[in-house]
């Protein structure tokens, strides 16, 4: 299976979007959707102080990162047979919770 844009939406419901580079309550830079160091090898850029982003951007690099990272890892559990609110609402909680 793979996410919605019903999906993709939910994701952004809850994590929110901040076009300039901040400190999460980790102390990790971050960026967008959440996105942070950890998904270099997907955006090609060192999230740090003063990076700014474009929406259109933003929205990119959550699509590829829950593209790369979190539908594979939920469909691991294919065997459950999903509906498709139940996919998205799974891959939703992964980025949410991390992939680990």
């Amino acid at each position: 299976m793979n996410v919605t844009q019903k999906g993709i939406d939910l994701i952004k419901k809850w994590e929110g979007c901040y076009l300039k580079a901040y400190k999460d309550v980790a102390g990790v830079w971050t960026i967008g959707y959440g996105t942070t160091n950890a998904d270099k090898g997907i955006t090609r850029t060192e999230i740090k102080s003063g990076l700014e982003i474009s929406q259109t951007t933003a929205d990119e690099w959550l699509r590829k990162s829950v593209e790369k990272k979190y539908v594979p890892l939920v469909n691991k559990y294919s065997k459950y047979n999903f509906n498709q609110n139940q996919f998205d609402a799974l891959v939703s909680i992964c980025y949410n919770c991390g992939a680990g």
